[in-house]
C-alpha cells in the first residue's frame, strides 16, 4: 500500500483529498473517456447484454479498490450526462438512455447531453445504440419497375430562389479555468480534446494567463523568483507583482 505525506495546514480531510486528487487517486471531475476505458477492460462484463444502469456502476467504483476513487456519484452522474455529446462517441464514450423495454431503448440519447441523470439511467454500449438508431431510420421508397425512371421532383419556387449559402465558421475561442493542483493532468486532457482536434483543420494559438493572490502579501524572495523565472520564460513585459489599490 502506497503512502502519501499531506501537508498544509487545512484540516486532515481537507489535505487528504487534495493529496489524493494531486496524485490521480480520487477524482472531483471524472471525464467520460476514462468510464468507457474502464467499461472496455475491468468492467466489460457489466455491460455485456448492450447497457449498464449509473447505480450498477456506482456500486461498483465504490466496492472494488482497484478501481479509480470518485468523491462522490455527482462525479460518475457528471461524466455519463457528457459522455453521449463527444463527436467521437462511438469509439471514445457511449449513449445513455433512460428506459430499456422489450429490447428497445426509450429517451436514447447520442450526439447531446444527456439530462436528469439517475440510478435507473442506462449508459449504453455504442453498438447497441447504433442497432436502434439505424432501424427507425427511415429508408427511402424503392421504384417497383427498374425499367421506368421516376421523373424529377418539380421545384418549389419561393419568394428567393437562391438562398444566400451559408457563412463559412472560421474562427473559436474558449477560456477554462484549469485546477492549479492538476494543472499539468488537466492541461494535458485539454491538449488532447481540443488542441489536437482544432491543430488539423486550423492554425491555433494559446495564450496562458496566470493571477495569484496573496492576504498576507508576497515575500519579497517570492517576488524576486517569480519576477526572474517570468523574465526568463518571456512573459508579457506587463507581468508583475502590484498592490492593491
Amino acid at each position: 500500500m502506497a503512502e502519501h505525506k499531506l501537508e498544509g495546514n487545512a484540516g486532515l480531510a481537507v489535505r487528504a483529498s487534495d493529496r489524493l486528487r494531486k496524485e490521480g487517486i480520487l477524482y472531483a471531475q471524472y471525464p467520460p473517456v476514462l468510464l468507457r476505458l474502464q467499461l472496455n477492460t475491468v468492467l466489460a462484463p457489466e455491460w455485456a447484454d448492450g447497457s449498464v444502469t449509473v447505480g450498477r456502476l456506482w456500486d461498483v467504483f465504490t466496492q472494488y479498490p482497484y478501481l479509480p476513487k470518485l468523491r462522490d456519484r455527482r462525479v460518475l452522474d457528471e461524466a455519463v450526462s457528457i459522455g453521449p455529446s463527444s463527436t467521437t462517441w462511438t469509439t471514445d464514450t457511449f449513449a445513455v438512455a433512460d428506459t430499456l423495454i422489450d429490447g428497445r431503448f426509450g429517451g436514447l440519447v447520442v450526439g447531446g447531453l444527456a439530462s436528469a441523470i439517475n440510478p435507473s439511467s442506462l449508459v449504453v454500449r455504442p453498438d447497441a445504440a447504433l442497432a436502434q438508431v439505424e432501424s427507425e431510420t427511415p429508408t427511402p421508397p424503392v421504384n417497383p419497375d427498374p425499367g421506368v425512371v421516376d421523373p424529377p421532383p418539380t421545384p418549389v419556387q419561393t419568394g428567393d430562389p437562391t438562398p444566400p449559402e451559408p457563412r463559412a465558421v472560421t474562427r473559436f475561442h474558449g477560456t477554462v479555468s484549469i485546477d492549479p493542483v492538476r494543472a499539468v493532468k488537466d492541461f494535458s486532457q485539454l491538449a488532447d480534446e481540443i488542441l489536437v482536434n482544432l491543430q488539423s483543420e486550423g492554425e491555433i494559438e494559446i495564450v496562458i494567463e496566470v493571477r495569484a493572490r496573496s492576504a498576507a502579501g508576497f515575500s519579497d524572495n517570492m517576488v524576486r523568483t517569480v519576477t526572474e523565472n517570468a523574465r526568463v520564460l518571456k512573459f508579457d513585459p506587463g507581468a508583475g507583482f502590484e498592490s492593491a489599490d
